[in-house]
């Protein structure tokens, strides 16, 4: 389960768990209100007869585990603990792919009707009001799904990020179950991706998306390649990044997934239906020891660092640890820089 509690001050925003505590407490207490307010929950009523008022004018404050605004009427709400399942991976990873947002609506855009469904059926899950709407864009049409909750559009930009160059891979996904992820993969790739007879490609202004998104596929034992590539757009250059899931791990993808949007599901069985030598398209740059991919260091440079402090790192046990692009290391506080002469000398690392 993901709490949602935290992303909302509970001085501006009614956590039911909170209040229903406080009723309670209150109809056990011989009516003495004012004891059962002052138990150091916090709440976004300054007094309590101001509290008291708003539960008694609604009675959806009295029952826990909803996050309501505390202004306006209590139309939308959403659950304080989110299951992390495959339909909630879906609608953070179509967000991520078709997401925008105002400050009070969260919108996915895609002409699919089975991938607009799947965001509304999770919608009415979260008992948040929504409508869908089509308008012509660029000699075609554009198809949304409008999202009618503040508390919405205030959550999806916080997790994901806002515009389409400062869009990420939410934290909570690289530590949810598989089965929260595959549906994340699904969203996003049934939104932005493309899938030709042996390669599986995504594309997006911003590269620490489509990092976020291979470090998800690793888990998997699926092994991407980011490149850095430039747009023209009415006239514009504009920077982006690629990326690409080939021959093998096309196929591993294959087998793994299941998008939702059909044409590209086909795409995908055939995908599985090949057979492929080896799992890398450049198997002469590539070493392979079972799920580990071994590729050649082709230049070391320095490069510019804008922060005053690098640090080293280690973990339990077998010392290994993987970064958020994918690439592997080891034990960089014993064996890195300054510490690597300090264990020479035999002293500390430092």
């Amino acid at each position: 389960m993901l709490d949602l509690r935290p992303y909302f001050d509970p001085a501006t925003h009614v956590h039911t768990s909170v209040t229903a505590a406080i009723w309670e407490d209150y109809t056990s207490s011989d009516g003495y209100f004012s004891v059962a307010a002052r138990r150091g929950a916090q709440t976004p009523f300054s007094r309590t007869d101001v509290l008291k008022a708003a539960l008694d004018r609604n009675p959806d404050f009295r029952v826990p585990g909803k996050i309501y605004p505390s202004k306006g009427r209590p139309v939308n709400s959403l659950p304080e603990q989110l299951p992390l399942d495959y339909e909630t991976g879906f609608a953070f990873g179509a967000y991520c792919a078709e997401g925008c947002h105002s400050t009070t609506q969260a919108v996915w855009s895609n002409n699919d009707a089975t991938f607009t469904k799947r965001v509304t059926d999770w919608l009415d899950r979260c008992n948040v009001n929504w409508h869908t709407a089509s308008r012509p864009m660029n000699n075609g049409t554009s198809t949304s799904t409008w999202a009618h909750s503040i508390l919405l559009a205030k959550l999806m930009p916080e997790l994901c990020g806002s515009l389409s160059r400062n869009k990420k891979v939410p934290d909570f996904m690289h530590v949810a179950p598989l089965e929260c992820v595959a549906g994340f993969v699904d969203g996003y790739f049934s939104g932005d991706g493309h899938v030709s007879k042996t390669t599986i490609l995504a594309s997006s202004a911003s590269e620490t998306l489509l990092l976020g998104v291979s470090h998800l596929l690793s888990r998997f034992a699926i092994h991407t390649r980011i490149v850095p590539v430039v747009w023209k757009w009415k006239g514009e250059r504009r920077p982006g990044f690629a990326m690409s899931i080939q021959q093998g791990d096309a196929h591993i993808f294959s087998r793994v997934f299941t998008l939702t949007i059909g044409y590209k599901q086909d795409q995908l069985d055939h995908i599985q239906t090949k057979q492929f030598p080896h799992r890398h398209h450049r198997i002469h740059d590539v070493i392979e020891l079972e799920d580990v991919a071994l590729e050649p260091v082709k230049s070391v440079e320095r490069v510019p660092y804008a922060h005053k402090w690098t640090y080293d790192l280690t973990v339990a046990r077998t010392r290994n640890m993987q970064m958020f692009n994918g690439v592997t290391t080891s034990d960089t506080f014993h064996h890195a820089g300054e510490a690597n002469i300090g264990m020479t000398r035999g002293g500390r690392p430092g």
